[in-house]
């Protein structure tokens, strides 16, 4: 007997819900939580770092003239970032806007919104990685425009861009696979030696670094025996088991975690963006923007509507002896 079924008849529509799933990271902390400085007026932006020497207690004697001099700003030393311009295009076939317009595409009332959408967020996410990388700063060279110095490249203790006196110090690096409480706080310590501020910081730390911290209370060994012991209310039915702020002899640290740490350009989260982590005083590290993130429309030529996101940005650190770091 013939029979219509559902496998082969003509005509039956397609069944797809009005709803599309993206499973991409968006929270970006750099860039929200840093403070926006000056805005800049040239391609390449400067500030000056200083330091008074250490201090001296010779005696001097009753009724002697003076008769030795300091110059007190002989120390003084300029450095500088370079402006970098992001951009992320979107464009929309004429035919394909008119569908999602008409209800045609579903999940999308405007493939043009949509799209101009994505570009805000993408654009956002590249500022975040862009500096919480490693890249350097470069002066614009054939395709490639002008680059900052990202943090990777501020918080080193070998960089010659900077004097002697605010390069980074080398205890004030830590590693992270091998991290313990103990060199946590060595970290912790010799930022606060350096900077000579006890006072709250913020760690943007990798998942991997985050983990880490977060294992300082379990126990470390069977033959430590060392473990932390927690009480809660028997009625309680949730165990709370995360460090989110971290109480040292220098100061709290606030610890924020992060995806877009010590990325490359266009690549995914590996083993060095989940490590990474930067120990920073809000007060000396700002973004400097020129134009925030802005979107422009080009003319339609024919295609079908089309535009761009773009954000002109720098990154200042007042003085990278202040930083800290775990990579």
């Amino acid at each position: 007997m013939a029979q219509a079924i559902a496998y082969t008849t003509v005509g039956n529509r397609e069944d797809i819900t009005d709803m599309i799933s993206r499973v991409e990271p968006e929270d970006c902390p750099l860039v929200s939580m840093l403070n926006k400085s000056e805005a800049p007026m040239a391609t390449v932006h400067e500030w000056q770092v200083d330091t008074y020497g250490n201090p001296k207690f010779s005696p001097a004697r009753d009724g002697a003239d003076v008769t030795n001099f300091n110059n007190r700003a002989e120390n003084r030393h300029r450095i500088n970032n370079r402006l970098q311009i992001l951009q992320e295009s979107w464009s929309v076939g004429k035919l394909q806007e008119k569908i999602s317009r008409g209800g045609g595409t579903a999940g999308v009332s405007s493939e043009k919104a949509k799209s101009q959408a994505a570009t805000m967020i993408m654009l956002k996410e590249g500022m975040e990685a862009c500096i919480g990388s490693d890249q350097d700063i470069a002066e614009e060279s054939g395709n490639y425009g002008d680059q900052l110095r990202a943090l990777g490249k501020y918080a080193n203790a070998t960089n010659t861009d900077f004097p002697a006196f605010a390069r980074t110090p080398a205890a004030s690096i830590g590693t992270t696979s091998s991290l313990t409480e103990a060199t946590f706080n060595a970290v912790i310590q010799s930022r606060y030696k350096a900077s000579g501020r006890k006072r709250k910081t913020i760690l943007f730390a990798g998942p991997s670094l985050k983990n880490k911290i977060t294992n300082f209370v379990r126990a470390e060994s069977a033959s430590v025996g060392n473990t932390y012991r927690v009480q809660q209310m028997a009625n309680e039915k949730t165990v709370t088991f995360s460090v989110n702020t971290y109480e040292s002899d220098y100061g709290s640290v606030d610890i924020i975690p992060s995806l877009f740490l010590g990325r490359v350009s266009g690549s995914d989260s590996d083993t060095t963006s989940d490590e990474r982590g930067y120990l920073l005083d809000m007060d000396m590290v700002s973004l400097s923007i020129m134009d925030n993130i802005t979107q422009y429309e080009l003319m339609d030529q024919g295609g079908g509507p089309r535009g761009f996101a773009e954000a002109i940005f720098t990154l200042v650190v007042n003085n990278p002896k202040s930083l800290g770091k775990f990579a």
